[in-house]
């Protein structure tokens, strides 16, 4: 009887499983797919009652996710949790294998070709005593993950976060740094050779005297869309802004991405499909840390302009 009570237990156990993590038969990431509002991400898979944070990092290839949560059981850390597409049905979250124990680790971001995965962590490196986080990254190999490596000091000998790798090589994230603008600002560091070179500051278009943080660039290098706060034309507590590339290969300035995208509340952390077709993002839109997608390519042509 134990036995068999045991079995029922298990085959219940299952059902609500399989019902947490259903099969879908197509659909990009074999998810249903949103429209031109924002919806909630993967509910019950990356969207929970847990704390969501940071950006999401979808595979290239859309057989694995990469995101942040808050574990109340590790002492509230930040650790990246990973999903994988198998057999049309996404497995049950867990720790990725390269999320520092004992320290925060958030906001991945996968290379184009999806061989390097990058995030920030507050696990020190040799030239840093004080816990500001600091850029990693992991090479994949036919194994899986390496172990992970820091990027240069040119990037990491300042508070260093929120990285996305271009098209171009370039490394984008944000930074508090002596030419800094405002309370953090968005650089990026050519990468030659694999070497990361000194920073450069976006510049104007993008950086204000207030928040700006978590650039995610186009899988074209065309536009890049990032998180600020404060500004005039805010919406929210946080809002997502846009900016193309000029003719001479920098950028327009920024133009607030509208009701469309932002409300009320923090809206932040952007990230974009290895498409470009679908727009990733956090928000507390409903009085939880959640990722909430929408179909990008649609909306793309309303914030273009001629202006320079």
């Amino acid at each position: 009887m134990k036995t068999l009570a045991r079995l029922n237990l298990n085959l219940r156990n299952l059902a609500l499983l399989l019902a947490a993590f259903p099969c879908y038969a197509d659909g990009y990431l074999k998810m249903s797919l949103p429209g031109n509002s924002p919806e909630l991400f993967a509910p019950g898979i990356v969207s929970t009652q847990e704390a969501e944070h940071g950006s999401i990092a979808v595979a290239p290839d859309g057989k694995s996710i990469y995101w942040s949560r808050r574990l109340e059981e590790l002492d509230r850390q930040w650790v990246i949790m990973t999903s994988k597409l198998i057999e049309n049905r996404w497995t049950p979250p867990e720790i990725a294998s390269f999320s520092f124990k004992g320290y925060s680790s958030s906001d991945p971001s996968f290379s184009s070709d999806g061989n390097y995965l990058f995030f920030h962590s507050d696990y020190p490196v040799e030239t840093d005593k004080n816990r500001l986080p600091n850029i990693w990254y992991v090479k994949k190999d036919a194994s899986g993950w390496l172990s992970p490596k820091p990027v240069s000091d040119a990037v990491n000998n300042y508070f260093a976060a929120n990285p996305a790798m271009s098209l171009n090589q370039q490394l984008y994230f944000t930074s508090i740094r002596d030419d800094t603008k405002g309370k953090f600002d968005i650089y990026y560091s050519d990468v030659v050779d694999g070497q990361f070179l000194s920073p450069v500051n976006l510049g104007s278009s993008i950086n204000s005297k207030f928040v700006e943080a978590r650039a995610t660039i186009s899988p074209d290098d065309s536009y890049l869309i990032f998180w600020s706060i404060g500004r005039s034309d805010s919406l929210g507590s946080g809002d997502l802004y846009i900016s193309f590339r000029d003719n001479h290969g920098g950028w327009k300035k920024a133009v607030n991405m509208g009701p469309a995208v932002n409300s009320k509340f923090n809206d932040s952390f952007p990230s974009i499909s290895a498409d470009g077709k679908y727009l990733f993002f956090m928000s507390n839109r409903n009085g939880n840390d959640d990722i909430y997608w929408l179909a990008l390519s649609e909306l793309i042509d309303t914030y273009f302009t001629d202006e320079p």
